[in-house]
């Protein structure tokens, strides 16, 4: 099975929904244990028990085992059938930041954010698989964006 399509099969599980968010606004999402499921499925655990800040670190620490790559390149190696990991490290390491898995696709233009996205799978306040970045990240984030190859599959 592809990245791609663990991606998919796990994405539609319950487990990766946020529960009555409308009751709970402070309700944290699943993206770090979606993330980390899909990269497991493709035989990497590096990134299990770990909030979505935590993951990002790890990435960056691990030179040996990801590459830091620009988003077309991100959405290029994701139709390569590559483990792709789209992050926002928040800077308050107290909150919350996000990630995501990028999928196979063309890059899209996103009004949102005035350029082109790539394809992503999302576990969120919005679960979904294929549409631009832009729908998991605001523009304000775009900048502090970082896209992750995971090399041993590359």
């Amino acid at each position: 099975m592809t990245v791609a399509e663990h991606a998919k099969r796990l994405i539609a599980l319950e487990r990766y929904k946020p529960s009555n968010v409308d009751a709970d606004p402070e309700l944290e999402t699943k993206c770090s244990w979606y993330v980390a499921d899909v990269a497991l499925a493709a035989g990497n655990p590096d990134l299990l028990h770990l909030n979505a800040n935590a993951q990002i670190t790890k990435m960056r620490r691990l030179k040996d085992a990801y590459k830091l790559v620009s988003l077309s390149e991100g959405q290029v190696a994701a139709g390569g059938g590559c483990l792709v990991i789209l992050g926002w490290q928040n800077p308050r390491s107290e909150s919350p930041g996000h990630v995501c898995i990028v999928v196979p696709g063309s890059m899209q233009l996103s009004k949102k954010w005035g350029k082109e996205a790539p394809l992503v799978a999302n576990a969120g306040w919005d679960v979904f698989y294929g549409r631009p970045a832009s729908f998991a990240f605001g523009p304000e984030k775009v900048q502090a964006l970082t896209c992750f190859l995971w090399l041993e599959k590359a």
